[in-house]
């Protein structure tokens, strides 16, 4: 990430929504240690939670403490005191209604993973930004992996199929796939640039886990496979015209990247991953949990939730 020095550029504010997540921790903390590097002019400054008196947030209330973010009564306060916002709360059944405040009120805003537990609500987040011109930007670790920046894809021809793997974890405030699959998800997403092309989709429960079936209207395929074990590694086998590659994602620098990301996003208002890839993300894991509802049967998408934009896959891992 190209050097900037904080002492000549004004500061930017960034209010954390959100304490009962892990990341809101690890993300202040790496946006701490980038701004005294001076790598970043964004800096936390406070936080906010519905649930504050629950355990856990009050224990990352007082850890934030720590570093110099300090609590604020209401969501309008945090919000009128801040340039940015990051909603980062686990619950992803939050995220559109908390993102609308932080959107109506002109800040840029990051949304962890997913972006929403809703096809429609993603979408309305698009049609927001869009004709708002307020920058909104969210994305998985997993879109910034280590293994592919240079490994020549194009040597394979054209890309007919592609396996990805990883783990499957549930929560009970998400329940189903939109906790943890949405990792997977954005992982397939960013290797192909194919989300928003898609005709249908089928997903089945086994003795190992999920199997997931995508079918593009080009003809091409994907399958996901999710362990229930929830201990298997992100992974993934593309196969071409010429050849395939497989590997094992490493998740060592990912998050770094991503946080380096959003200090990015922040500075510039324009994310690295444009909010309509992440939306036909959102639509695609919509479909598979109907297909799961509806006993496996094939789900055909009604339309995809935005016009397809360029996936800069690869490009995006800046160090």
């Amino acid at each position: 990430m190209a050097h900037v020095e904080p002492a000549f550029q004004s500061l930017i504010r960034v209010g954390v929504i959100g304490l009962d997540s892990s990341h809101t921790l690890q993300f202040s903390r790496r946006i701490r240690d980038m701004h005294a590097r001076g790598q970043t002019r964004c800096r936390v400054t406070g936080c906010w939670d519905t649930e504050a008196n629950s355990q856990t947030c009050a224990d990352a209330a007082a850890a934030l403490l720590e570093l110099g973010i300090r609590s604020t009564g209401s969501l309008d306060e945090l919000l009128a005191s801040v340039d940015a916002a990051m909603i980062l709360t686990q619950n992803g059944h939050r995220h559109f209604d908390l993102a609308m405040k932080s959107l109506n009120r002109g800040l840029p805003t990051f949304v962890d993973k997913p972006l929403s537990c809703s096809a429609a609500d993603a979408a309305a987040l698009v049609q927001f930004t869009r004709t708002r011109a307020v920058p909104c930007y969210s994305a998985s670790a997993l879109r910034f992996i280590d293994e592919l920046p240079d490994f020549p894809i194009g040597s394979l021809g054209r890309l007919e199929s592609i396996e990805v793997s990883g783990p499957f974890q549930e929560v009970a405030q998400m329940p189903g796939l939109w906790f943890y699959a949405c990792h997977t998800f954005e992982l397939l997403d960013s290797l192909w640039d194919r989300a928003g092309n898609l005709r249908r989709i089928r997903s089945r429960v086994d003795d190992t886990g999920h199997r997931i079936n995508l079918e593009y209207h080009d003809g091409s395929s994907a399958v996901i496979g999710l362990d229930r074990e929830g201990v298997a590694p992100f992974a993934a086998l593309l196969r071409g015209e010429k050849g395939s590659f497989k590997f094992q994602a490493g998740s060592l620098t990912s998050y770094d990247r991503l946080v380096e990301s959003i200090c990015r996003f922040f500075e510039s208002g324009k994310p690295d991953i444009p909010l309509e890839n992440t939306a036909n993300t959102i639509a695609a894991i919509e479909c598979a949990e109907r297909s799961l509802s509806h006993g496996g049967e094939w789900i055909t998408l009604e339309g995809h939730v935005a016009s397809p934009t360029h996936n800069p896959g690869v490009l995006v891992r800046k160090k």
